[in-house]
């Protein structure tokens, strides 16, 4: 494949898949940096200007890849990774500061991708010294920083669809079945708990949906886990549709519900018994989650959220909001698994709760995240990370942080109003009030 054939096809991907690709490119100009560094010994310029003396900080470029890597992932970009390369850069190009040529290409390859996913720079701009697109300007200062032949390419171009055709599935709760779904949409509720014995949690749901609160109390107790106690008796009096199962949210005061199923999306009006109608354009996203929330002020909204996909798997999270009139949504590139939807989205991840809101997107704090809850607003977010349940209260300031550990680890979590349920392995719980 010439370098000309090789660009033709890079640029017929879609972005999101570009800077995939262009990830894996820079991980080769890490490993060069890596290698030219390696002997620890500290590398001093002074600037030409007022003779100012610096050290290089041969953690900038790791650090920046770790940032491509969340900003991917769905977080922003951190502006200390900005503003530390503002003074080597500088440097480099007034002639202060001098590489060999070979890692000056890889500095400048992890610098400007960093650049382009931060929308500091985009896919149009030209850089100073070149003629050619910024994502091109990648390609070649990496395929230049290890002095390789176009053969490179070939090989980049390889492990970018094998790490592609590689990619797990992501882990999901299991769906709704289709008659299960069917029955929901036409509003058949008995035809729905015929196909649900297997089901606690969403049989519980539809059993409150016809009325049989009693048997709905015992199904949600079996489908945590847990005994009707007491304490659990009165959380799920005030608040058992909290617990609905990933497919399912039912409006205030059990007006109508809301079901899906993997690209669809339909519901039924249990006041006026017809069904809810969604007009949805066929763009292939599938459907993970869906939640309402009730406000006083603004009244109801209702939240969808899920993977986009394409022909190698998922690509991006989304969350749409619903109004009356359309919808509005936001994409994170990068494909997560969902663990808790409101007015934004938590996802599972290894060592960071992250909120993505629209275009706002922030860590909370530092902790797994096995299982997340949301409360109404947004205003509180507790996960846990199979051992100890946070609760992240968020204000206008950093968030603050209390931590709840119990007898056995962590199973179920769910926030109803500013009330915190939490269910232990050993099937013991524990409730408390938010803010106390």
């Amino acid at each position: 494949m010439t370098r000309a054939e090789l660009l033709a096809a890079f640029d017929a991907l879609p972005p999101y898949r570009r800077y995939q690709a262009l990830r894996i490119a820079v991980g080769d100009a890490l490993r060069v940096w890596r290698a030219y560094r390696q002997d620890g010994v500290p590398l001093d310029y002074r600037d030409g200007v007022v003779g100012e003396l610096h050290t290089v900080d041969d953690t900038l470029p790791a650090r920046a890849v770790e940032d491509i890597d969340a900003m991917l992932g769905g977080t922003f970009p951190d502006p200390e990774i900005t503003h530390g390369y503002l003074e080597p850069i500088t440097a480099m190009q007034d002639g202060d500061l001098d590489f060999p040529s070979t890692i000056e290409l890889a500095y400048y390859a992890i610098y400007n991708l960093h650049r382009l996913i931060a929308k500091e720079v985009t896919p149009t701009v030209y850089d100073r010294q070149s003629t050619s697109p910024a994502e091109h300007v990648v390609v070649a200062q990496v395929c230049g920083a290890i002095a390789a032949t176009d053969a490179w390419g070939d090989e980049w171009w390889a492990r970018i669809w094998d790490a592609w055709a590689c990619t797990p599935d992501l882990p999901h709760t299991p769906r709704l079945s289709e008659p299960a779904f069917e029955a929901l949409v036409a509003g058949d509720l008995d035809a729905a708990l015929r196909e649900l014995v297997d089901d606690s949690l969403m049989r519980a749901i539809v059993l409150a949906l016809s009325g049989q609160q009693h048997e709905a109390l015992l199904a949600a107790a079996a489908g945590l886990g847990a005994a009707l106690t007491d304490e659990l008796r009165t959380w799920l009096e005030a608040h058992l549709f909290e617990l609905c199962p990933d497919a399912i949210a039912v409006a205030a005061m059990r007006a109508h519900y809301i079901v899906i199923r993997s690209e669809r999306i339909a519901g039924w009006n249990l006041v006026a018994r017809h069904p809810e109608v969604f007009e949805y354009p066929a763009v292939g996203p599938l459907f993970r989650l869906v939640r309402y929330q009730h406000d006083a002020e603004h009244g109801q909204f209702l939240y969808c959220a899920g993977e986009c996909v394409d022909a190698q798997g998922a690509w991006a999270t989304f969350l749409e909001e619903r109004i009356t009139d359309g919808f509005s949504r936001f994409e994170i590139y990068g494909a997560r698994s969902l663990a808790a939807l409101g007015p934004g989205v938590i996802a599972h991840h290894a060592s960071r709760v992250v909120w993505s809101a629209g275009p706002s997107r922030a860590v909370l704090g530092e902790a797994a995240v096995l299982g997340a809850a949301v409360d109404d607003d947004g205003s509180a977010v507790a996960t846990h990370d199979g051992v100890r349940v946070s609760i992240w209260e968020r204000g206008d300031d950093s968030p603050s942080c209390a931590r709840i550990t119990g007898p056995a680890a962590p199973r179920t979590i769910a926030i109803g109003g500013r009330d915190l349920l939490v269910v232990w392995a050993d099937g013991s719980v524990t409730t408390r009030r938010l803010g106390q």
